[in-house]
Formats: structure tokens, sequence, C-alpha cells
């Protein structure tokens, strides 16, 4: 317990120095990127992006409830001392911040990814499809790409540090919640308990989903671009056009935790691995314990 209260503390103490003053001395650098990135959205892509903002209000309003909720019901029903319930309390309330550069974040990659979406669908425009292609679509479509993956890069330089922090916090607790349950099984889990595995999962999962989501579309904009190229056989872009295939295939973006680590579904496996590796480690321990 002592050592999931100073995760708690640590990570969302930093997460809070670091969203206040390296993100938000950040911010305008992002602001700009995203102003290049204005001819590439239309009024659908706007409408998707205004959605998922929504949804991500909703998002921290129902996470952090529902963890004060649960907190509150955890502390009346316990006969815990007040320094214990007053860092139960503290908990809950330092996770507003987190959870909202969470969707930030969230918000941001998937801006980003729309972008591809967004060049995509001028590959796939009538025009380019009866290989009509010139060198002024070629150069266009490149400067286009060039923006989005200048884009990806000002997000890792932004939250980079927060992905850094972030990640291995979400990591520890669920350790922890697992390494609590598995060497507690006799015991009925608290209902907190399971809403905060809950919160550190769906967590996690936003952060995992969003930042892949970048790299599939990226995939499938290089795909795109190598069914244009077979079809532009006679084409004198054609030259052109495999130097942008080449160009997306040696640049495919990624979101990384400041280059320590790239962020992705690859992850969950990690964590399940490493949590399973403590179970076996926690029952050959409590084995030999129990022998006389």
């Amino acid at each position: 317990m002592i050592t999931d209260f100073i995760n708690f503390e640590v990570g969302c103490l930093s997460t809070h120095w670091i969203l206040f003053f390296v993100v938000r001395k950040k911010w305008p650098s992002l602001r700009k990127a995203f102003q290049s990135l204005i001819p590439l959205f239309d009024n659908e892509l706007y409408d998707r992006l205004r959605r998922l903002s929504f949804a991500g209000v909703a998002h921290v309003v129902l996470m952090v409830t529902c963890l004060i909720i649960a907190a509150t019901m955890s502390v009346v029903s316990t006969k815990t001392p007040f320094k214990i319930k007053f860092l139960a309390i503290s908990e809950v309330l330092l996770q507003f911040y987190p959870i909202f550069g969470i969707v930030l974040f969230t918000t941001v990659s998937y801006a980003a990814s729309l972008s591809f979406q967004s060049i995509m669908s001028k590959l796939n425009s009538e025009h380019l499809q009866a290989c009509n292609l010139s060198n002024t679509d070629v150069f266009i479509l490149k400067r286009y790409y060039v923006s989005a993956c200048q884009t990806i890069d000002v997000i890792n330089d932004c939250f980079g540090w927060l992905l850094l922090l972030v990640i291995p916090h979400l990591f520890v607790a669920k350790v922890n919640v697992t390494f609590y349950w598995f060497g507690n099984s006799n015991e009925t889990t608290p209902i907190g308990g399971i809403l905060f595995f809950i919160f550190h999962l769906v967590n996690l999962f936003v952060i995992c989903i969003a930042s892949d989501n970048i790299r599939f579309e990226s995939d499938k904009l290089l795909k795109q671009l190598l069914r244009l190229e077979l079809k532009s056989e006679i084409n004198p872009c054609r030259k052109q056009v495999h130097e942008l295939i080449l160009h997306v295939a040696l640049t495919s973006p990624r979101i990384s935790a400041l280059g320590f680590f790239y962020v992705g579904r690859k992850l969950i496996p990690t964590m399940i691995g490493t949590t399973l590796t403590y179970y076996f480690i926690l029952r050959q321990f409590r084995s030999l314990e129990e022998k006389p």
C-alpha cells in the first residue's frame, strides 16, 4: 500500500508540473504546427474532431465522478486512520489533471491521424485515380505529408515528458493492484480497487490506441501510394511518385516517450507478461513461507 501511495503522489504531482510548465510552454508551437494542416481539414473532419472532444470531456467527468464515489464509499465504510483517508481522497482529486492531459494528448493525436486520412482522400479523388497526375500534385501531396510529420514531431516534443511519466505510473499502479489481489486472494476485493483497475486499464488503452492510430493511417497512406504507382506506369510523374513512396516509407511517424520507447499496443502484452511474472514470483514466495 505504501508503494501504491508513493506511486500515485509522485506520478500525479509530476504530471501536474509537466502539464503546467512543459506542455503549456510548448503549446504555441503545437498550435502553429496544426495551423499548417488547416487546408487538409474539411467540415466532416472538423465534426469528427468535435465529437471526439465532447467524448473526451465526458470521459474526464465520468472517470473523476466514479473515482470520487468509490473513494468516498471506501473511506466511509472502513475504519482506517485519518491519514490514510486523507491520502485516499487526495489520490482521487489529483487524478483530474492527469486524465485531462491524457484526453488532450488523445485529441491531438487523433487530429494528426485525420490529416493522413485527408491526404488519402485526396489520393482517392477522381482526378488522381484517372492518372492525371502532375508534378504540382505530387509536390502538394509531399508538402502535406511533411506538414503532418512535423506535427507528429511537435506532439512528441510537447507530450514526451508526459508520456514518459504517465505510462510507467499506470504500469506500476496496475502491477500493484494485481499484486495486491494475488497476494490477498482470500479477501473480498473492494469496489474501489476494481474501479481503479478499470481506470488504469482504460487510460493505458486510450494512450496506446491513439498513438497506434497515427502509424496505421501512415501505413494506409503508403499502401495507397503504392497502388497509385502501379496505375501510373505510363505517367511521366512516376519517378516523383516513387520518391514520395520512399520518403513515406523511411519517415513513418511514431509516437515515443522522448525516444526511450515507442507508445503503442505492444505495451499491453509487455504489461501482461510483467504482471504474470510478478504473480509467479509471489506464488513461489508464498509456497516457501507456508512450508513448515
